[in-house]
């Protein structure tokens, strides 16, 4: 960074233009999102289009969203009149093409005449309770439309889109409908659904994205103010973060790479959080010099000079960690990824040029005032001792580090990826809720679907169809995890007939109108479908019953000459996904991990190095590990993509002990005495630093996201422990293997001599 320091400390004014030309294309940028041209769309993959054919033929298991009613006796004259109310204001609605309730399934009587399932509101209590019995015995509504205990109803709903405009809009306008269609306290209604859910998830990660980007930057401006004093301090060393984070954001416009729920929440704070902690570095080394008379260029130049290198190495490695990101197979991780990666080059030309630049203008003429009211680093000064310690005990402390972090890999290595669709919604939200209380009564609000197809030899009647029907109902019924298969089979038990025997009701299905069958059976297409209830208990359990099915129904398949079944579904073809999502995250920390020390070992041109810093990066990583196997939780996406992006800011801090390590050391070649004055010198930058992520991060466990909470408490428990592999570990290594082995002896006893006349040493001796 030689070159570039005596170039700014030449042509600041070209500098300056640069800057200013960046910020012009990142306005315009910002200005001119809708102009930027469509994204291709990306191919979909087999499974994906199966799970499109299905819910187009069949529809999504439940329509596009679901009414949730409860009350204290459902089936009482009270509550059926007000359903009755609810199911009448709702069709009145444009937004709102159909409605799915108990009252449209037929009931047939002894001579196969159809009759209604619930009585008139007028009808006597005796046949309510009838009513009830009669519901929860009929195989299309039980456990289906009405819960196997009563007490809740289920109503799927389907949304005209022509009508419904603005899904924000329209589903509250849908749920207040109902709700006010009766005006008593006799129910309790509730929306969840896909739409629904979706909608929630959209306008949390909006409120999100709002308030993280804005707590990033006040967090900045107040951490300066309280480690800097200073208010031209202050504004400088946020300015460059957020100028950096300015122009990420606008870059990612031209790009056409406009925020997802990783990159909208996460990545304006952690570029904000990663540039300011090269910020501090700058800002300590610049104040340092002014406080000493240094002329303001020339302290902004110094600091390039001797800084701007391990800036540059910190975003070099912290931007291999992102793009190992790029190895992943889903969009979404490719895109944060590389969004991340962009965004820490961007942001470390912003901080190496702006903080420098500001500091040689008149805002930085009294920069380093407040300078001696560094508390970190005065108190920093009083631990000299503890270095010391560690330093003259560095064998004890390098084995304890190993041996600690050895252990922590151990538990570490138990993790098991998982991950479940309650990581990625609201869950405080009333959407979310209902979701749950939907998953107690039925078994489940999400569907896995078997696919049925036959060839043209097999009539539309046969037997066989049932017969492979009832082959695969039987298969669902017997894996723990689905509950309550619906198919044509409980479509033909409704209908009268010798009991029994389904197969002898299949001409009656003549008799029916179309969208009766079509939900379950399409004769012309030469296909059905069977579909189940299915918790969301998280890929690690689903995962190996969806391949248990699967395996058994191609057992199914080899029985029934010419038919194929094919397990599809929303929690099958997400769980696949996310299951591929969380083992590319894993190979891709790997990646990263093996790169970055490679990338340390040629840096500073010793293997030996490459090879000291293992432990003290490895070391937060297993905390962090460890802190997640004692919470009980799994090595979810949001915990994978975290390990990743924190292996690169963990780094940061070991490329600034070691860079400053060895300017000392090229001072008189004494290892301890290097160590020891890197300890006091880096030190202050270290805790600020540390300090400073710790508290941006920390904001993110606001997050109405599971996911994002996680990510937040991972990256405050890795950062924290980076300062003691960095602090601790690493200099007490340091000391062991880079000492010669003849010399040591000789620079331990050096070393405790010219402890003794230190000031401090002499005092306690008087």
């Amino acid at each position: 960074m030689r070159l570039y320091a005596d170039f700014f400390a030449r042509y600041r004014w070209l500098v300056a233009s640069a800057l200013a030309v960046f910020t012009g294309l990142a306005v315009w940028g910002h200005m001119h999102e809708a102009s930027v041209a469509q994204r291709a769309p990306r191919e979909p993959r087999a499974d994906e289009e199966t799970l499109e054919e299905v819910s187009r033929d069949f529809g999504r298991g439940g329509g596009d969203g679901f009414l949730l009613i409860e009350a204290d006796d459902l089936f009482s004259q009270p509550a059926i009149a007000a359903i009755r109310r609810v199911v009448a204001a709702l069709e009145q609605l444009d937004e709102v093409a159909g409605v799915v309730w108990i009252d449209q399934i037929p009931t047939f009587n002894a001579f196969g005449l159809p009759g209604r399932m619930l009585p008139d509101d007028d009808a006597p209590a005796e046949q309510f309770k009838e009513a009830r019995e009669r519901v929860l015995a009929h195989p299309l509504i039980r456990g289906q439309l009405v819960s196997a205990d009563g007490s809740t109803l289920l109503m799927p709903l389907s949304f005209d889109w022509e009508s419904v405009g603005n899904p924000r809009q329209a589903i509250p306008k849908m749920l207040e409908t109902a709700r006010q269609s009766t005006d008593d306290d006799v129910l309790q209604i509730r929306m969840t659904g896909r739409i629904p859910l979706f909608v929630a998830q959209q306008q949390a990660f909006d409120r999100d994205h709002e308030k993280f980007q804005w707590i990033g930057y006040v967090m900045v401006i107040v951490l300066a103010a309280i480690m800097f004093r200073g208010v031209s301090a202050v504004i400088i060393v946020a300015a460059g973060p957020a100028l950096g984070v300015f122009w990420t954001l606008g870059l990612l416009q031209f790009m056409n790479d406009p925020p997802n729920p990783l990159t909208g929440v996460i990545l304006p704070i952690m570029l904000t959080m990663v540039g300011f902690t090269d910020g501090v570095h700058l800002m300590v080394h610049i104040r340092k010099l002014r406080a000493e008379g240094v002329s303001a260029i020339d302290a902004s130049q110094s600091a390039i000079h001797h800084l701007g290198m391990a800036c540059f190495l910190t975003s070099l490695t912290t931007a291999v960690g992102f793009g190992s990101l790029l190895v992943a197979d889903a969009e979404v991780i490719q895109r944060f990824g590389r969004a991340c990666a962009i965004g820490v080059v961007v942001t470390f030309v912003s901080v190496v040029s702006v903080i420098p630049l500001l500091c040689s203008t008149p805002l930085g003429r009294r920069v380093h005032a407040g300078h001696e009211h560094d508390y970190v680093g005065r108190n920093l000064h009083r631990l000299g001792g503890f270095i010391d310690w560690i330093i003259k005990r560095h064998r004890l402390v390098t084995l304890g580090g190993i041996v600690t972090t050895a252990t922590l890999l151990a538990v570490a290595l138990t993790l098991r990826p998982d991950n479940k669709f309650e990581f990625l919604l609201p869950t405080r939200t009333e959407e979310y809720q209902a979701l749950v209380r939907g998953d107690e009564a039925f078994g489940g609000m999400q569907f896995v679907q078997v696919l049925v197809e036959w060839p043209e030899s097999v009539p539309t009647d046969s037997r066989e169809i049932v017969t492979a029907l009832a082959d695969v109902e039987k298969l669902l019924q017997a894996e723990p995890l689905t509950h309550a298969p619906l198919s044509l089979l409980n479509l033909l038990a409704s209908l009268p007939g010798k009991e029994g025997d389904l197969a002898a009701r299949m001409p009656l299905l003549t008799f029916l109108p179309e969208a009766a069958t079509e939900r379950f059976y399409l004769p012309d297409a030469r296909r059905a479908v069977v579909a189940a209830h299915i918790q969301d208990l998280g890929i690690a359990r689903l995962q190996p019953a969806f391949l248990d099915v699967e395996t058994k129904l191609a057992e199914l398949a080899q029985r029934h000459a010419g038919f194929r079944f094919e397990l599809t579904g929303e929690p099958v073809v997400r769980g696949r996904q996310l299951w591929q999502i969380v083992n590319d995250l894993a190979s891709s920390l790997g990646l990263a991990a093996a790169i970055i020390l490679i990338v340390m070992g040629v840096v500073y041109r010793s293997a030996k190095i490459g090879l000291i810093t293992v432990i003290p990066n490895l070391f937060p990583l297993v905390v962090t590990a460890g802190l997640l196997v004692v919470l009980g939780r799994s090595l979810e996406m949001a915990s994978v993509c975290a390990f990743t992006i924190c292996l690169g800011i963990a780094v940061d801090d070991t490329i600034h002990f070691l860079s400053r390590f060895q300017r000392e050391l090229g001072v008189d070649g004494d290892v301890q005495g290097a160590i020891h004055r890197s300890f006091i010198g880096v030190g202050t930058a270290l805790v600020m630093t540390t300090i400073i992520l710790c508290c941006g991060f920390s904001t993110v466990l606001t997050s109405e996201m599971p996911g994002n909470q996680v990510f937040g408490l991972m990256a405050c428990a890795t950062i924290g422990a980076a300062l003691i592999g960095d602090l601790i570990f690493l200099p007490a290594m340091l000391t062991w293997f880079l000492a010669s082995p003849d010399g040591a002896k000789q620079q331990d006893d050096e070393y405790e001599d010219s402890l003794r006349q230190t000031p401090a040493a002499v005092a306690d001796e008087g």
